[in-house]
């Protein structure tokens, strides 16, 4: 038992290390992703561009509509709820 787990001890350390040094390759890139990236690439092409602005657009509305349908929601259960006006 006790080799059984020297042995994973031993393959997850050498994995670690491996992945370790592929992250530092590929930041070390040029023209690779963004360290700490979050977000798109930075577009080149001018569909790229476009595409980048239907998803920001996308992002606007469907926030506007989320906060329209969570406010509706929020009133309903607070303007609905049984405990309005009851007395213990």
């Amino acid at each position: 038992m006790k080799a059984i787990h020297q042995i994973r001890l031993a393959t997850a350390a050498s994995l670690l290390g491996v992945m370790g040094a592929a992250h530092a390759a590929v930041e070390s890139l040029p023209g690779g992703p963004q360290v700490l990236g979050l977000y798109f690439q930075n577009p080149v092409s001018p569909i790229a561009k476009q595409e980048k602005f239907l998803m920001d657009m996308m992002l606007w509305v469907c926030l506007g509509i989320g906060i329209v349908v969570f406010g509706a929601m929020f009133y309903s259960v607070y303007k609905h709820r049984k405990s309005k006006g009851a007395v213990a």
